[in-house]
């Protein structure tokens, strides 16, 4: 009982312990990296995410009443859940 009451604290939670440092093991030298996208196809991915986060921004979400709206839904809240 006495090894017991020293490993938890006052309120009765376990007393928290040094953990044993985690081994790193080093990846395989000798497997193959797989084929990335080469520059000029990554920059048009990125490209493409700005356009359509800058067309995002743009887009007009107010309604004619003023509220923000992001759907065309009547009633549809932002998480497109319909409010009652």
């Amino acid at each position: 009982a006495a090894a017991l009451a020293s490993s938890e604290t006052g309120d009765g939670l376990p007393r928290r312990r040094r953990k044993r440092p985690m081994a790193i093991v080093p990846g395989s030298a000798s497997a193959p990296r797989a084929a990335g996208r080469s520059d000029s196809e990554q920059a048009q991915v990125m490209g493409a995410f700005q356009r359509g986060t800058r067309s995002g921004r743009v887009t007009e979400t107010a309604g004619p009443d003023g509220a923000d709206r992001t759907s065309d839904t009547p009633g549809a809240s932002s998480e497109g859940h319909e409010v009652s």
